[in-house]
């Protein structure tokens, strides 16, 4: 029996045998892989064998056929990432997930990206160290990368059903987790900034930051509110607002806001026209404005935590913030919204 060449993983598990490589599963269950170079052609084929001895039978039936023996496994069940495969995944992405344009748009690119890293493979015999993680290196937008492939993977396994679990090598891939920005440097933009660029803005796109400011939600749900949301009255009694303001979250929870006068003028317009731009455009515009009032630089992202921490240094309790931002918790406010603000004082020992 030929021996394995030993090469060993973290775990000091052979991973090389004369016919190629070994791949393990989550359970720890060797797979052994035809890669082999025949008269300038490079083969990578999962033999689907346990055992080195099976193996070796595959790796004979190979050897006297390499396109046959690949071939009849292609036709079987290997699963290449290609143009027709992607565009599914991006209409279960928009139609079922409900997915922002813009995540669309960059899942679009990765896609392509990976579709040419990718290229012949079969999506089944992906090998995390030898197939992902070196095209992985020293990238540009890494988290955005792996978020992408893994969620086209855990597509094909959960609804496609074309891939098992062990089979996903993305499994034990980790997305890069970045410090919040926010923790960082300050996104909240000072108030006199907000007003001197509403100075130099007009139509739409005036009616859109001022919405924005007035409600502290994402580029993505005013563009959801434009195209789908709606006006709904306060409850009887209320004098703090005008109107509620609904804005449909992108997994279809309804999240609503109350808002004022001005606020409720510039939804109605936006409502009427039925205006919604891409978030370059927006920007592009909100650029413009800043350049025109000698001020920084901001963006709508920067709406959200300047609400956030306008709210909480006015004195609002970060639990109503929280709630009416839409979140879940308090602690993701804290985290990422609100880290420069300062709390209302409370009584101290010494004045």
């Amino acid at each position: 029996m030929p021996s394995l060449t030993w090469n060993p993983d973290a775990k000091g598990r052979p991973t090389c045998w004369e016919g190629g490589t070994i791949r393990y599963t989550a359970s720890g269950r060797a797979t052994f892989v035809i890669a082999r170079m025949v008269r300038g052609r490079r083969y990578k084929t999962s033999t689907r064998a346990h055992t080195i001895s099976a193996a070796l039978k595959h790796l004979a039936r190979f050897e006297g056929d390499p396109s046959g023996y690949v071939k009849k496994d292609e036709e079987y069940d290997a699963v290449f990432m290609n143009e027709e495969l992607t565009d599914e995944f991006l209409k279960h992405s928009t139609e079922v997930k409900k997915n922002s344009p813009n995540w669309i748009s960059t899942q679009r690119i990765y896609l392509a990206w990976w579709r040419e890293k990718l290229l012949g493979r079969d999506l089944r015999q992906l090998n995390l160290r030898d197939d992902i993680d070196p095209v992985l290196l020293d990238v540009p937008g890494k988290a955005h990368r792996i978020k992408v492939l893994k969620a086209l993977m855990g597509w094909l396994r959960k609804v496609k059903r074309l891939l098992k679990t062990a089979e996903d090598a993305t499994i034990d891939l980790p997305v890069p987790q970045a410090r919040p920005e926010q923790a960082r440097r300050l996104k909240a933009i000072p108030r006199d900034h907000f007003d001197l660029a509403l100075e130099h803005l007009v139509g739409p796109v005036r009616d859109g930051l001022l919405v924005l400011g007035g409600t502290g939600c994402h580029y993505s749900e005013l563009e959801r509110f434009i195209r789908e949301g709606s006006i709904e009255p306060v409850p009887n009694g209320t004098k703090d607002a005008k109107a509620v303001l609904m804005f449909g979250h992108k997994s279809g929870v309804p999240h609503r806001v109350r808002v004022g006068a001005i606020v409720l003028a510039a939804a109605e317009r936006l409502k009427e026209r039925g205006v919604a731009w891409d978030p370059h455009t927006f920007n592009a515009a909100l650029r413009s404005a800043c350049a025109a009032a000698k001020i920084p630089v901001f963006h709508a992202g920067q709406m959200r935590h300047s609400v956030a921490t306008w709210a909480v240094n006015a004195g609002a309790d970060p639990a109503s913030v929280a709630a009416f931002l839409g979140h879940r918790s308090v602690s993701t406010l804290k985290r990422f919204y609100s880290t420069h603000a300062a709390p209302k004082r409370v009584p101290t020992l010494v004045r």
